[in-house]
């Protein structure tokens, strides 16, 4: 793809010629290229992807429907250097949440005892949860973890033994995307 650069014939030029070339604006640079082909097949995985686009498509269409959750993407737009509050919400539902790490080491089986959940998502996660599990598969506590200082903060309500309790925290973003990160003691 090219790229027209201090051309006064071209600058600003959008649309065909002929059967070859095509030249489209994006931003305030103009670029061309040869004309896209389309496939009449349509493969499974491209189905999917389109699949996929379309529903993102009608998440940011609804959401930006709300003022609040307008300004939100606006605000987000900006910080990311994404050209519009659509464009953010439409990242936001492709991409989904990462926990990066999980900080057990404050945990101790104690009541009031500490877990750490670093999660990284491109907009904004809406809740954390965390769960405990004894080794034999038992519940031992389960409940959310609040977002303090960029990291998500679970206090254990139930006392146990910390040899081999699982804990696994779930994040969820705005679109209902999940993550998952698993831990044993």
């Amino acid at each position: 793809m090219g790229q027209v650069k201090e051309n006064l014939l071209t600058k600003g030029f959008s649309g065909r010629i002929g059967d070859e070339i095509v030249f489209r604006q994006v931003g305030n640079r103009t670029l061309f290229s040869k004309r896209p082909r389309r496939s009449t097949i349509v493969t499974p995985n491209q189905q999917a992807q389109r699949d996929l686009f379309s529903k993102a498509v009608v998440f940011a269409k609804t959401m930006l429907l709300n003022p609040e959750t307008l300004a939100d993407y606006e605000n987000r737009a900006k910080l990311a250097g994404i050209d519009s509050a659509y464009r953010a919400a439409i990242t936001d539902y492709l991409k989904a949440p990462q926990l990066s790490s999980m900080d057990t080491d404050y945990y101790k089986g104690a009541v009031g005892d500490v877990i750490w959940i670093i999660a990284l998502d491109d907009f904004k996660l809406q809740h954390m949860m965390v769960t405990l599990q004894r080794p034999d598969g038992s519940l031992i506590e389960s409940g959310a973890a609040v977002l303090e200082q960029g990291r998500w903060k679970y206090i254990a309500t139930q006392a146990s033994p910390i040899a081999g309790v699982k804990v696994t925290a779930v994040a969820t973003d705005r679109p209902g995307k999940e993550a998952k990160l698993e831990k044993v003691l």
